[in-house]
């Protein structure tokens, strides 16, 4: 049976400038990259999202229709869509200029199994506080609840506003992912462990920290797996962290709770491949249920030969 997610945030134009001096404009918005990602995964998925009537509007529209994601009704409003612009540099890292607008309105009933939240939308008014009460009705109607800030501070408000609304939300959360960047922008003077042990004691029963190229640590109040990344050849790192949600949420819907030793590995297995297939591809480009067993066949092979 297919599990269903409500995926709370941004849907944008990405503007990407490659180092050879080449632009590509493709859809975005971490948000919008979980939902396509689980919706290739094999999940239901509906987005609730902010886009405008304009053409990047209707371009988005059609992207997530022949991706299989359900947009919600209330989701497309009168004005320009979000733009971000990215640029490319030698490494592979991108730099980001945004020009955005965040409003939503909270749905009725949560029907969801999982509902996902983050990104800029999370702490960007009007629409932060349609966030915190999604997050709310989700906790109360029992259902999973993920969050992933994706801090861009250039993006935000002041510093001491973003951590307490992540902190509101940390307290309505399951599970919660930090990159290392958000963990250095939320927790300066903390180790990534003092962090782990810190997010779990607010609240979520799943505290994860990616590291980039070193893989993740995943833990529990019971168990801690850190977990090298896969070998990947890169042609950029956009979406990487999104696939990795979306494997994240798709397996955690598919994995009786609660979480023991082995199937946090396997959880994290699932997570560091799908990141790892997104940066081997250019642009944020999630893989599918069949590249993803793929690849996990093909790792669990040669973990095995080696």
């Amino acid at each position: 049976m297919k599990r269903s997610v409500l995926v709370v945030g941004e849907a944008l134009i990405d503007a990407v400038r490659t180092p050879d001096g080449a632009e590509v404009h493709s859809i975005g918005g971490s948000p919008l990259n979980v939902a396509v990602g689980l919706s290739r995964l094999g999940s239901e998925v509906e987005l609730l999202t902010h886009i405008g009537s304009d053409e990047n509007g209707r371009t988005i529209t059609a992207v997530l229709e022949a991706e299989g994601v359900t947009l919600s009704t209330s989701s497309t409003t009168d004005g320009a869509t979000s733009v971000a612009s990215a640029t490319i540099a030698g490494d592979g890292q991108p730099r980001y200029r945004f020009e955005v607008a965040w409003d939503v309105k909270v749905p009725g009933a949560i029907i969801a199994d999982a509902v996902h939240l983050g990104s800029y939308a999370a702490f960007l008014a009007p629409g932060d506080n349609a966030v915190r009460e999604v997050a709310h009705a989700a906790r109360d109607a029992g259902r999973l609840v993920t969050l992933d800030p994706n801090i861009r501070s250039a993006l935000l408000p002041e510093r001491s506003q973003v951590v307490l609304r992540f902190f509101e939300l940390l307290k309505l959360t399951d599970v919660v992912k930090l990159s290392d960047e958000d963990a250095q922008y939320l927790f300066p003077a903390m180790s990534l462990n003092d962090v782990l042990d810190h997010l779990l004691s607010c609240g979520p029963r799943l505290a994860i920290v990616t590291r980039g190229s070193a893989g993740a640590e995943f833990r529990t109040a019971d168990a801690s797996v850190d977990r090298r990344a896969e070998t990947a050849e890169v042609v950029d790192t956009i979406g990487a962290g999104d696939s990795f949600m979306s494997a994240l949420i798709h397996k955690l819907l598919a994995t009786p709770a609660p979480l023991d030793q082995t199937a946090l590995e396997g959880l994290a297995r699932h997570c560091v491949t799908a990141a790892a297939i997104t940066v081997g591809r250019r642009g944020a480009d999630p893989p599918t249920s069949h590249e993803l067993d793929s690849a996990l066949h093909l790792n669990e092979e040669s973990h095995d030969h080696s």
